[in-house]
């Protein structure tokens, strides 16, 4: 009888080693997927009637006395030579506009044409709206929509409509 019950109780243990060592693999294989995962970042739109689409990008709060105070994001193509950015008085989820009281850059979005010194050709925010949809200062993990009226700034009369906005930021 003691041999059976010392039998029964190895198998027993084995048994239990087995699937703790099963379960352990499962979680190190789910750990390392995901760590594989590929962050990403996307910023796309509709320039009149042209499409922008870019990953490469730059976004992040700025804080003033400790309190987020403006969200900037930079998306640009060198091969396209466009950079299109913002600088909104954002601090969390919501929508928000852009400051049409002044002709100040900060709270608008801007976007250029061109190289600096060179053909550079500059559209201004007329009217524009973000809609905040992600806002995780921890992680730096921002995403949304937006649009906006711009008018060039060296003839404020023409104007160029940015559609269908959105990105996703997380660096």
């Amino acid at each position: 009888m003691y041999k059976i019950n010392k039998y029964f109780f190895l198998m027993s243990l084995l048994s239990v080693l087995i699937q703790c060592s099963k379960k352990d693999k499962k979680s190190s294989v789910n750990q390392s997927n995901q760590t594989q995962q590929i962050i990403s970042q996307n910023f796309s739109c509709m320039l009149g009637n042209s499409n922008f689409n870019t990953s490469d990008m730059n976004c992040a709060p700025l804080i003033t006395q400790g309190i987020d105070s403006l969200l900037m994001l930079n998306a640009y193509s060198q091969t396209d030579s466009i950079s299109f950015g913002f600088t909104l008085k954002v601090n969390g989820l919501g929508n928000f506009s852009h400051d049409s009281s002044t002709v100040s850059t900060i709270n608008r979005f801007v976007l250029n044409y061109g190289s600096p010194g060179i053909n550079l050709v500059t559209y201004i925010s007329k009217s524009g709206t973000i809609n905040v949809t992600k806002y995780d200062r921890p992680n730096n993990i921002y995403a949304g929509t937006f649009s906006a009226i711009m008018t060039l700034s060296s003839n404020p009369s023409s104007t160029l409509a940015i559609s269908n906005g959105t990105f996703y930021a997380q660096p």
